[in-house]
């Protein structure tokens, strides 16, 4: 029965998405407008529904290695003091240089008023809600109730870096005492709302805490003798206008440190929960053995997440990866010497910590583990 409900209830939510893709234009507008007024009630912005693009041009600027587009867009103001006319307005952004891209008939476009408006961007708050939305139905379809905990644990950890972790950055304080007191309370919420409170629980938890801590200490190693500064990124550039008293390598290790914790999370537990069943499955299992044989599940999970993680931080890495490998710029020398790049050594070095990390998570959190599942087959 509970089968049924399941796959009925993942067939609406198919329907539902097909469908919002299939009307997307009309449901952009009209739900856009009810978000834009929740998200902006002192109605500062407006949108826009373009109806026409015309006279585009392709610029290339080959001092800044940009390439802008340059297009006339007719557009139906659809809220404001303007509802209902017809405006001509200009947009020049910067794209690649394939020409279909840009503005699109039908695209709802967020627009700042004034003489004359401004295009700002494409409007996709509704289809990133969709997205969101999408992705919760199906956590909470397989997972269930957990499924359902995971995303308030999810929400709190966003909640924790918007309204602890960058507050306290912009505000001077030292960035590491940050990190870690904020990493902990991420930890501490995320593990028990996603998977209960418990022995199993409370290993995983222990066993990230400690890993953290001498992780952050081989990174702040590691950045000191790389001797990087995290000061390259043009976010990381306009940041320092507004914000210069920031301590840009301390900010480096923060986000290393936010790194570590979804592999780590995924790590202590996983242990944890191994060597819980492996006590089940064989009560008269001594710490030695279960050690040994949680060792055996970590090698695995080891092998697997080193590779998932350097795929990780290379994928965000691509554009700077391809710069290198095609050798277009006379900045970058090829070869070994490439890797002397400081952008490309704080991807090395992001993905050895967080590779140390793991590697330290294993025989801790497996260590914990078959100490207290031991100690609890001799109570």
């Amino acid at each position: 029965m509970m089968r049924n409900k399941k796959i009925i209830a993942g067939a609406l939510v198919f329907i539902i998405a097909i469908l919002a893709i299939v009307f997307r234009d009309p449901v952009n507008e009209a739900v856009g407008l009810w978000l834009l007024h929740y998200s902006d009630p002192a109605a500062n912005l407006v949108l826009g529904k373009a109806l026409s693009v015309s006279d585009k041009n392709i610029i290339y600027a080959q001092e800044e290695q940009d390439v802008y587009s340059s297009e006339q867009v007719e557009v139906n103001v659809l809220n404001g003091p303007d509802k209902g006319q017809d405006l001509s307005l200009a947009d020049y952004s910067v794209i690649s240089e394939n020409p279909d891209q840009g503005i699109a008939p039908g695209e709802i476009l967020l627009l700042l008023p004034g003489t004359p408006y401004q295009v700002l961007d494409v409007y996709r708050l509704p289809a990133l809600l969709l997205i969101i939305l999408l992705f919760a139905c199906a956590v909470i379809w397989l997972g269930g109730k957990r499924g359902l905990f995971s995303l308030f644990g999810l929400t709190e950890s966003l909640f924790v870096l918007a309204g602890f972790f960058a507050p306290q950055l912009l505000g001077g304080a030292n960035p590491i005492v940050v990190g870690l007191g904020g990493s902990i309370v991420i930890i501490l919420l995320s593990q028990y709302l996603a998977h209960g409170f418990g022995r199993v629980t409370s290993i995983a938890v222990v066993g990230t805490i400690v890993t953290l801590f001498l992780s952050v200490g081989i990174s702040v190693f590691f950045v000191h003798i790389a001797n990087i500064i995290g000061l390259l990124s043009q976010d990381v550039v306009s940041l320092k206008l507004v914000y210069g008293q920031v301590n840009f390598q301390s900010l480096l290790l923060v986000g290393i440190i936010i790194g570590m914790l979804g592999i780590l999370d995924d790590t202590t537990i996983g242990q944890s929960v191994g060597v819980d069943e492996i006590r089940k499955a064989n009560p008269s299992l001594g710490f030695s053995e279960l050690y040994k044989r949680g060792m055996t599940i970590g090698k695995q999970h080891i092998a697997s997440l080193v590779n998932t993680l350097a795929l990780a931080y290379a994928g965000a890495f691509l554009p700077f990866f391809l710069v290198v490998v095609a050798n277009s710029s006379n900045l970058y020398p090829t070869g070994l010497l490439s890797i002397n790049a400081e952008f490309i050594a704080e991807e090395i070095v992001r993905t050895i910590a967080g590779g140390f990390a793991l590697i330290l998570a294993v025989p801790i959190t497996t260590a914990l583990a078959a100490y207290w599942a031991s100690k609890k087959k001799e109570g």
